[in-house]
């Protein structure tokens, strides 16, 4: 016989806006419920935002690709990056980051043998989410008019309703982009004669977000909430300490980490679409790299694997998902009491860590696998100490040395007086 009733006691006690209080059931079940309200509608921005980013510069791949022969030819003919990208810009009509991504791209990759798969990529990554931007924002504005009777006044009037929903700077940016490649494309495909986008001034910023990272000590009061040896705590210690991407450490073996020698070998990347697991090639070329780990990471590696009862060589080691991930870190979070960054930004934090022990750009940069070390200087250029102080001191060093020199001008004149004889005017000064 089981009991017909159980009472049991629960202290209801909860931080509400950083303020501890106690809490009736309906009121800890309506805060719990707008919290996780806030939670998803951050995750989801973020991972859209990522996802029409890359769409992007997909796009700008493309119309390269329909016009390869032409930017290759203002490629070659330009004498700088700067007055290539001017003239994509003006010729294609193409943004600041689209004619970037094109300028980095390797000429090889320039080629119809790469368009299924950067067209593969943009459908994957980005047809709902451009449907969604397209039926949600510009169709209600500007869906009742041909597209040849769309004047810029009516741009203007869809960019103020855009500006009045409060939109961050670089969403805007992104629906003025949706907006402005589909004029584009009429222009090419269906000769519509005049693109009114492009006399009227571009709403929105790109890149705007400031750069959140942990110090150091952050980090370490973060990490010292897990237990040494437990899938989360490897997991978070590879992230701050190789810089790897989240994808790239959820798609680690055994295989792949040499504690002998101290090597992480990355060379594929994981992630989740539709609910099922993806395992492909990293982000770039340049992301497919060997990274040197510190012994003490290499021990706490090694930790782990003694949990790992006959474990599989080729068995992925954190078999979760990304949002799992972020999930258990926002619970660490909580319970560290440091400020609250994506998950990406721990490579931020590595980097960071990285800048203030003096390390060179270019070893981060291929310590991080970015493709080209302007991206590593456009990203973490500012974190950079001002080296304007210490030129100047050695200036000084070396200035007040010549000064204080007492065989200064006798070394003057040992070396005119090897002056050849064409020039008479330095043989008279001596």
């Amino acid at each position: 016989q089981t009991q017909m009733q159980v009472s049991f006691g629960v202290i209801m006690l909860a931080l509400v806006d950083g303020v501890p209080k106690v809490l009736s059931l309906k009121s800890m079940l309506g805060h719990y419920i707008e919290h996780q309200k806030e939670v998803i509608t951050r995750r989801t921005k973020f991972e859209l935002d990522k996802a029409e980013k890359r769409a992007h510069i997909l796009e700008g791949y493309v119309i390269a690709l329909d016009n390869i022969d032409e930017v290759i030819k203002i490629i070659r003919s330009s004498q700088t990056d700067k007055e290539a990208a001017e003239k994509l810009t003006s010729k294609f009509g193409l943004s600041k980051a689209q004619t970037d991504a094109i300028l980095e791209m390797k000429l090889r990759r320039l080629t119809g043998l790469e368009r299924d798969k950067i067209e593969a990529e943009l459908k994957d990554r980005t047809k709902n989410n451009k449907r969604y931007m397209i039926e949600r924002h510009v169709l209600p504005y500007l869906g009742k008019k041909k597209m040849n009777e769309v004047t810029p006044s009516d741009i203007i009037a869809w960019q103020n309703e855009i500006r009045s929903k409060n939109y961050s700077e670089s969403y805007m940016r992104m629906l003025q982009n949706q907006v402005t490649a589909v004029f584009i494309h009429a222009q090419k495909i269906y000769n519509l004669a005049n693109n009114p986008c492009r006399k009227v001034k571009k709403i929105g910023k790109s890149d705007v977000r400031r750069l959140e990272f942990w110090t150091l000590d952050e980090y370490k009061q973060f990490i010292s909430t897990f237990d040494k040896g437990t899938r989360g705590f490897v997991m978070f210690e590879i992230l701050f300490w190789t810089g790897c991407r989240e994808g790239e450490m959820l798609a680690l073996t055994k295989k792949d980490i040499d504690l002998e020698n101290q090597k992480l070998h990355i060379t594929k990347t994981a992630y989740r679409v539709k609910g099922e697991d993806v395992i492909t090639t990293p982000k770039t070329e340049e992301s497919i790299r060997i990274v040197d780990i510190p012994k003490f990471l290499c021990d706490e590696i090694a930790e782990f694997y003694e949990s790992l009862y006959e474990f599989p060589e080729d068995e992925l080691l954190f078999p979760v998902s990304a949002r799992a991930v972020e999930t258990m870190m926002d619970r660490h979070i909580v319970k560290a009491g440091v400020k609250k960054i994506a998950t990406h930004s721990i490579r931020h934090s590595s980097c960071a860590y990285l800048i203030k022990q003096g390390i060179p750009p270019m070893v981060i940069k291929e310590r991080l696998g970015h493709k080209d070390i302007k991206v590593t200087l456009n990203t973490y250029g500012h974190l950079y100490p001002s080296e304007q102080k210490k030129v100047t001191d050695m200036m000084d060093t070396e200035g007040n040395h010549v000064e204080s020199c007492p065989h200064s001008k006798q070394m003057i004149w040992l070396t005119l007086d090897t002056v050849p004889e064409q020039y008479d005017i330095l043989r008279v000064y001596n």
